[in-house]
């Protein structure tokens, strides 16, 4: 479900305003500082329609006058996925992407324009993790999955 809210001239896609307010709330009851890096990647992040790349991440906080070298975006980013803020996953290839943590969901990308869609499949997957607890004796603590494809775009040409 896409919400969009107003907060004075923001404007957040994909992620109640609310939710941001949250993060930043649960960082200062941490006693953490609202750092403008710690901001400016929950502020790109939440604008961003997909996922992001550490490169575009630092283009909108340059774009957005948040000055920080690449070696403080890390730490910022490290601090943010261990605190579960914010998803880390990496596609084939090696490239690795940044989404801010909500709902459990896997990726359908695609292979010409390189689109990134969410897709959610927890019924599914739960039955498969019940299984393999059963007969493998496996405790399952946690899965990736992507898709690789062609989107409804690329798959007409």
């Amino acid at each position: 479900m896409r919400r969009c809210c107003k907060s004075g001239s923001n404007v957040i896609i994909g992620i109640n305003m609310q939710e941001i307010y949250n993060i930043l709330g649960k960082i200062k009851t941490e006693n953490r500082r609202l750092t403008q890096a710690r901001v400016g990647i929950l502020k790109a992040l939440a604008l961003s329609a997909k996922p992001l790349e550490l490169k575009n991440i630092n283009g909108i906080l340059r774009k957005n006058r948040v000055r920080v070298d690449r070696s403080t975006i890390y730490r910022q980013l490290r601090y943010l996925i261990g605190h579960k803020f914010l998803n880390k996953f990496q596609l084939e290839g090696g490239k690795v992407y940044y989404e801010l943590a909500g709902e459990h969901h896997h990726h359908l990308v695609c292979i010409r324009c390189k689109q990134i869609a969410n897709v959610k499949l927890d019924s599914c997957l739960k039955n498969f993790e019940n299984e393999f607890e059963k007969k493998q004796e496996f405790k399952v603590l946690g899965h990736s999955l992507q898709f690789y494809g062609l989107c409804k775009s690329c798959a007409k040409h």
